[in-house]
């Protein structure tokens, strides 16, 4: 159900994206194909480290705390995500710094909450 889940919230982040992003239908497609592979590889990492590595390591039994927590890795996986997409097309150094983190930000929030929201739904209505 996990992989189901996080697959899910993907295609979904991915759509939301490129609805966000594209101010035209024309590069709606463009959009969400580029950010689908993306969102399936960065976002399936960070959950599995995040909820697998990181949560269970640390001690935290306060939901505020496991969502802040929570929440600062995915940021970070976000900028690690676009600061490698932009190494391998060659011009991490050309781009201005801040673009790069709100570019890695927004789309690792976006995916952290609609995790969120999947799993809550989830758990409401599917068990």
């Amino acid at each position: 159900m996990f992989l189901i889940e996080k697959v899910f919230t993907s295609i979904l982040s991915a759509f939301i994206l490129a609805v966000i992003l594209a101010n035209d239908f024309q590069y709606f497609k463009p959009v969400f194909l580029i950010s689908l592979p993306v969102f399936l590889i960065a976002g399936l990492v960070c959950t599995y480290i995040t909820e697998f590595y990181v949560l269970d390591k640390i001690n935290v039994n306060r939901p505020f705390q496991k969502y802040i927590m929570s929440l600062a890795i995915f940021g970070l996986g976000g900028m690690v995500a676009i600061s490698l997409f932009a190494l391998l097309q060659g011009n991490l150094f050309d781009l201005n710094m801040l673009a790069l983190i709100i570019m890695g930000l927004m789309p690792a929030i976006l995916y952290f909450h609609i995790s969120l929201l999947i799993q809550f739904v989830s758990s409401k209505f599917i068990t």
